[in-house]
């Protein structure tokens, strides 16, 4: 029998000819039955790039739990390594493992990262762009005159289902147009794949998955505030333990940041003992506030009294910094806890992005 552990990627993104439970079944069902050929009596099972992301899961957790009674039928122990969330009903020991801020530590580990910049000049890296806190957002910076001190990205809605959502935000169809003309830009080719991502019936590895956390130092040295615009503020069914690349690069890149995402995240940061500088601000419950629209006017009004005041969030930016790669090393030593290959070990969390996962 082996005496380490087999590593498996619970995670299944390709729905080939039937639906995604039943491939996700048939794929490690088949993965675990070699393991057990093999003469492994325990498996780690990852789930990094997704986790328990979702409050209601009740078909992903009874899909996992049928897949963990097989396992056990076999005599073998399954232990879940997330990368996201862990509040769920899956019957098995799991292990927290903060995967996105790992990638983001993989990226910039040996690369010289920007000191802070007291510069009235911010970054907004878009995403998805029919969203409140993205296609709104910039469009209420826009209107309110506040792009002329902005580096951003924004892509321009690619389904029609975008294009619905995003008109919402706009008195007019003429409107809508003027402004996407305008707004469109990118921060270089390889973020510019992001926008697709998710969108395929079967994702698959490209440069930018391989390097996810990426965005060139560059970038953030001319610039001396974040705006994150993280995940959708409004969706509740997400369980908002999490962050992503979003967030974790301002840390190392030395930003100061305005948080343009739901309440629990905000929380979130402060919960993994970040700072988040809301004490400099002339609204410090901008982030709080439970009223969508209302939080983000006030972060508006909170950048504008940056951009003309000059706030030095040294201290704080600092501190982040520190306490980021901090948090880095205890995602090592909970990596040598895992009783694997160093072979495995070294392919599955010593990328740059979650490419290799697909």
């Amino acid at each position: 029998m082996r005496t380490n552990s087999k590593i498996i990627n619970f995670e299944v993104f390709s729905k080939e000819n039937d639906s995604l439970e039943n491939t996700t079944k048939k794929k490690l069902k088949n993965s675990i039955l070699e393991a057990s050929k093999q003469g492994y009596t325990s498996i780690l099972g990852l789930m990094l790039v997704d986790g328990f992301l979702y409050k209601n899961n009740n078909t992903w957790n009874q899909l996992y739990n049928d897949i963990l009674d097989y396992a056990n039928s076999l005599q073998i122990e399954v232990k879940i390594v997330t990368g996201q969330s862990y509040n769920n009903k899956v019957k098995c020991t799991k292990i927290p493992f903060n995967f996105n801020l790992h990638t983001v530590y993989n990226s910039y580990k040996d690369t010289t990262v920007c000191n802070y910049s007291n510069t009235n000049k911010f970054l907004f890296l878009g995403g998805v762009p029919d969203r409140p806190n993205r296609i709104g957002l910039l469009y209420e910076l826009y209107k309110r005159n506040l792009l002329q001190y902005a580096e951003w990205s924004f892509f321009t809605p690619w389904t029609l289902e975008q294009k619905t959502n995003s008109l919402q935000y706009f008195s007019s169809t003429k409107d809508y147009y003027d402004f996407i003309k305008f707004a469109e830009r990118k921060i270089d080719n390889v973020y510019e794949e992001s926008k697709t991502y998710g969108t395929e019936k079967n994702p698959v590895a490209t440069e930018w998955t391989n390097n996810s956390s990426w965005i060139d130092p560059a970038v953030y040295a001319n610039t001396g505030l974040s705006i994150i615009s993280e995940g959708h503020p409004g969706d509740n069914n997400n369980n908002s333990k999490f962050l992503t690349e979003k967030t974790y690069r301002v840390f190392v890149q030395g930003h100061p940041f305005l948080f343009a995402g739901n309440v629990q995240m905000f929380e979130y940061i402060k919960d993994l003992g970040f700072k988040t500088f809301e004490n400099y601000l002339p609204y410090p419950e901008y982030a709080t506030v439970k009223d969508e629209s209302k939080r983000l006017k006030l972060l508006v009004d909170n950048l504008e009294y940056i951009l003309h005041n000059r706030v030095n969030f040294s201290k704080d930016v600092e501190y982040n910094k520190i306490h980021f790669f901090n948090l880095a090393k205890e995602n090592a030593r909970i990596l040598k806890t895992l009783n694997a290959s160093s072979a495995e070990l070294n392919h599955y969390f010593n990328k740059t992005g979650f490419g290799h996962l697909l």
